[in-house]
């Protein structure tokens, strides 16, 4: 049996953190007093699966439907597939009353053996790999209404669209049967030995560029401390989101 050591953190700025995380065997989701500083947990499976999901502030009760989203992958997903995300979707909808439309996003990731990752996600969280020499490369989608305005209009320059609807969702799971026809994402890639890869709710990338992650990521030696540096960082009364993230380093 595979052991697998990953290191994680979340915080919240309301009573609950709206975002719920899997480390592969245990979910976490804090409350507002009770931040998850960063933390490596250590353990035996096969082909483990870690994940966000991130609840819309906008939608009511939405950190039940990221934890929703959670346990199912925790107690139930042997295999990350577009048709496993499909029938719970179902379960989903007919588990929140309709006129809630709760919603989160949701990014997962699941280890193979010989550093192989197979990453799924709906809406904005993200998941990067992170070189040995600590660049950060976009691995997930965002799917937004400006990545589907470049895909229409590539000639379009970003830079001038209107700053309001620029990071707004173009898919998202939403609790509600009208909006099944969500896209997701869902692509293997493989892993060089002391590569990284790094889920995280947009509590991280709403504040940081990549570059700035990379400047912080290399100024310390464990994962510990680099997660423990982005938390303190971003756990700020100016700063209103939640933060959730989890690394795995592939040691070849």
């Amino acid at each position: 049996m595979p052991t697998y050591s990953l290191t994680y953190c979340q915080s919240a700025q309301g009573f609950v953190c709206y975002d719920a995380l899997l480390t592969g065997v245990e979910l976490c989701q804090v409350l507002r007093r009770e931040p998850q500083k960063a933390k490596t947990v250590t353990f035996e499976k096969e082909n483990p699966i870690i994940a966000i999901a991130d609840g819309l502030s906008t939608t009511p009760k939405c950190f039940k439907a990221s934890r929703y989203w959670i346990e199912w992958l925790k107690d139930d997903c042997t295999y990350l597939t577009d048709q496993w995300i499909r029938q719970v979707f179902e379960y989903y909808c007919s588990y929140f009353p309709k006129p809630w439309g709760t919603t989160t996003t949701l990014v997962s990731a699941q280890l193979f053996e010989k550093g192989k990752v197979r990453i799924l996600n709906i809406g904005d969280s993200r998941a990067y790999k992170i070189t040995e020499l600590g660049e950060f490369i976009q691995l997930s989608y965002d799917h937004t209404i400006l990545n589907e305005l470049l895909t229409a209009y590539p000639e379009v320059d970003p830079n001038i669209v209107c700053e309001e609807i620029k990071y707004m969702l173009s898919d998202c799971l939403v609790a509600d049967r009208a909006a099944r026809n969500f896209t997701i994402f869902n692509q293997e890639y493989q892993l060089k030995p002391n590569e990284t890869l790094l889920l995280c709710s947009d509590g991280l990338t709403a504040f940081l560029k990549s570059e700035q992650l990379s400047e912080i990521w290399q100024s310390y030696s464990t994962n510990e401390q680099r997660l423990q540096a982005y938390q303190d960082k971003l756990t700020q009364p100016e700063i209103k989101e939640d933060l959730s993230i989890v690394v795995w380093t592939y040691q070849g």
